[in-house]
């Protein structure tokens, strides 16, 4: 808790029991904070803990487009990465597999099985 802020002694009980339920990423925020208390003062804790609720959601909302943007920049990454590969595979013949031979029917059977009836 910052130390410098102005909270009257009536609404100290309150503030602390608002003030645990904060998350860690919120609690460093000072405009939320004045916030909280100008709640508690005008509506008391019911009001304050709203804000908070309101505040948490929007934290959810901001965490959850950032991880999108990740998914979305590691799928893009992905794709330009597999797209690099495939054009260094087609520009490089000597890259050969021997997968050619079994796509033009070079097998080694001559039409013969392995079942005897």
């Amino acid at each position: 808790m910052n130390p410098k802020l102005d909270i009257p002694d009536s609404l100290k009980p309150n503030f602390q029991r608002v003030y645990r339920r904060i998350p860690v990423e919120l609690r460093q925020d000072d405009e939320l904070i004045q916030h909280l208390i100008l709640f508690l003062k005008v509506g008391g804790e019911r009001l304050a803990r709203q804000q908070l609720e309101v505040a948490k959601n929007d934290l959810k909302l901001v965490k959850t487009g950032q991880r999108k943007e990740r998914r979305r920049e590691a799928m893009r990454r992905t794709a330009a990465a597999a797209a690099e590969s495939a054009a260094a595979d087609a520009e490089d013949p000597a890259n050969d597999d021997g997968a050619d031979e079994i796509v033009n029917g070079a097998d080694d059977t001559n039409g013969e099985t392995d079942i005897e009836n």
